[in-house]
């Protein structure tokens, strides 16, 4: 699982590219006041500075990227990235099938879906969306635990009080 392994190789991508001015660069970033954006956004404040591991443009652009990912470590639920995307600015659009739409997130539409195994590890992931964007949640844990999918939920919904 790439990103269980990712904090070993961030600082290396990270150094590699300091100083890279060109808006467009896609690489990892040690700030996200290194990222162009289309729109104001921030990092979470729930990330410690020691915990952070990076962050990336995602999306496409307008102006700006249409979307940030940001790397960290969490004690309760491994390596993660959460990615917030402008789906309007973007032009996209939400369909979730009934059978997988929860409302966790503040009564947002979102799935839950936990996959992996014992070898390469479980990926935990929730998508929430609200009528301007595309909130994604993924951590990568060694261990499948009931905890860490109620964890993830719950910081989730911490996420989304920002």
């Amino acid at each position: 699982m790439d990103l269980l392994n990712l904090k070993n190789h961030s600082f290396d991508e990270i150094e590699k590219n300091r100083g890279n001015i060109d808006p467009y660069d896609t690489h990892l970033k040690s700030s996200i006041s290194e990222i162009t954006l289309a729109f104001p956004s921030k990092s979470l404040s729930t990330v410690a500075s020691n915990n952070s591991i990076g962050f990336a443009p995602i999306g496409s652009w307008k102006n700006g990227w249409t979307g940030i990912k940001e790397f960290f470590e969490d004690r309760q639920l491994g390596i993660c990235e959460y990615s917030k995307s402008n789906r309007k600015l973007s032009h996209g659009a939400v369909q979730i099938a009934a059978e997988i739409a929860r409302f966790d997130i503040n009564n947002l539409p979102n799935f839950l879906v936990v996959k992996g195994n014992l070898n390469s590890g479980y990926l935990y992931t929730i998508k929430w969306f609200d009528d301007t964007f595309n909130d994604d949640l993924v951590c990568a844990n060694t261990n499948y635990n009931k905890r860490i999918t109620n964890n993830l939920i719950k910081y989730a919904k911490l996420i989304a009080t920002f």
